[in-house]
């Protein structure tokens, strides 16, 4: 029974190293075209905010087609791009099929206590027929990383892991928006005054003053667009649907 185990397991490995492992392009790997190029930057931009703020990263794959089971697909992606921090191995990759009508939402080793099974399919599946089955990709995607921040909040996570997290932010600091940046450190009476600068501005060269508010939301982050990873470990928690 032991041998024809280990064949079993041997079998398996073979397999999945024999999987092709979709080349990471970032936060939003979308192969299969889902997005409009807007969505990708703004869905983005949702995921590296959301890594500042709690330093867990996710990441979301869409293929048209591929080989073998969709778990070994997502376990071995989700290993080879590192998604996570060492440290607290907390990445999640979230693969989407639409072709194949599959969605796997693989968590790391961390993030299992705080994202269990019991919750992930119900919420996928939830996902795949309000959204995904309308066509809906972005909605989709957007309303299930929201879901997966308020049960992350709610189980705890960041009280638990507090000291990681404001380690992580003060060394990630220049990652920060210019936007937030400003927030954080010009006085409520110089708003005043920014903002009545760029009104006139606004009435005067209305284009000019739209790219300057495009460059203050978008301009000072650092991170890449996601393609570096922190190299998280995954132990095979997570849910189809």
């Amino acid at each position: 029974m032991k041998k024809l185990f280990t064949l079993l397991l041997l079998f398996v490995s073979l397999f999945s190293f024999g999987q092709e492992i979709p080349e990471n392009k970032g936060y939003v790997t979308d192969y299969e075209n889902l997005f409009t190029e807007e969505q990708n930057k703004e869905l983005t931009n949702l995921l590296e905010s959301y890594k500042l703020e709690t330093t867990i990263e996710i990441a979301v794959l869409t293929l048209p087609d591929f080989e073998g089971d969709v778990f070994d697909l997502a376990q071995n992606t989700a290993e080879k791009w590192g998604v996570g921090s060492k440290e607290l191995n907390n990445g999640l990759l979230i693969v989407y099929s639409k072709n194949k009508n599959v969605l796997r939402i693989q968590t790391g080793y961390g993030l299992e206590a705080y994202l269990p099974d019991g919750w992930l399919k119900p919420t996928g599946d939830s996902i795949k027929i309000k959204y995904l089955s309308q066509g809906k990709y972005f909605e989709g995607f957007t309303e299930l990383v929201n879901k997966i921040k308020e049960r992350v909040e709610k189980n705890n996570y960041l009280e638990e892991n507090k000291e990681v997290i404001e380690k992580y932010k003060k060394e990630h600091k220049e990652d920060e928006s210019v936007f937030v940046w400003m927030l954080d450190n010009i006085p409520w009476y110089w708003w005043i005054i920014i903002i009545g600068v760029w009104l006139v501005i606004l009435v005067i060269n209305p284009s000019l003053a739209i790219n300057i508010l495009l460059l203050i939301l978008t301009a000072g982050r650092s991170g890449g667009g996601g393609k570096g990873f922190g190299g998280g470990k995954f132990g095979g928690g997570g849910s189809r649907s």
